[in-house]
């Protein structure tokens, strides 16, 4: 029966110490050492980053209150103010508009008035005038009528005159005893002889010329 050198002891296993996975006896492996300065790094750069951020924002909310606030302010402060003058062009406008218009009812208006006036000219002739003549002109007369008695021709010229007709009253003269009521005067004898014609459509064929 062999026997075994173990003393009793259990079986165990062992190896070579690996010093340069180890590296030396006590030290932090190369490994771990590179992990802490990169972790020391990132623990150092955290307060400047805070800082940035801090400025950041600070820039920010400083940007929002002087500047975009303000220009928004303005914006709408200028919204309002070109809506106001807006509202005032609109409104002048309008008023112009409204002058234009009463102007051109108001010159209607005249015109109308103006038109109805020379209606009302045109419907009523305008009163004639009697003229009395008591001495010799020289002049020739178209006379339509003759009457005893001057009033009796007068109120014949009145009643001429009121439908626009200008007449003569040639009164007596020498051996003649009537007064005679005249429509027309021309320089002379010939031209008065010749108008009779013309007016006897109108007053009749008793009509005659005559030089006063």
């Amino acid at each position: 029966m062999e026997e075994k050198d173990d003393y009793g002891l259990p079986n165990v296993e062992y190896s070579p110490i690996d010093r340069e996975a180890q590296g030396n006896s006590g030290t932090t492996p190369p490994s771990n050492q590179k992990k802490m300065k990169e972790q020391q790094k990132k623990d150092s750069k955290a307060p400047a980053i805070i800082v940035i951020v801090l400025i950041v924002l600070v820039v920010i909310v400083a940007g929002y209150f002087f500047i975009i606030k303000p220009n928004q302010e303005a914006a709408e402060q200028q919204r309002i103010a070109d809506a106001e003058q807006a509202r005032i062009e609109a409104e002048a406008e309008a008023e112009e508009a409204r002058i234009e218009e009463a102007a051109q009812a108001a010159a209607e208006e005249e015109a109308r008035m103006a038109e109805e006036a020379e209606d009302a000219s045109a419907a009523e002739p305008e009163t004639g005038t009697i003229t009395v003549l008591s001495a010799k002109t020289g002049q020739s007369y178209v006379v339509i009528g003759s009457f005893f008695d001057g009033d009796m021709a007068q109120d014949a010229g009145n009643k001429m005159a009121s439908e626009g007709v200008s007449t003569y009253i040639l009164e007596p003269l020498g051996d003649i005893k009537f007064y005679r009521l005249a429509v027309e005067r021309f320089d002379s004898y010939g031209e008065a002889s010749s108008a009779v014609e013309n007016y006897k459509a109108t007053y009749g064929d008793e009509i005659w010329a005559l030089k006063y």
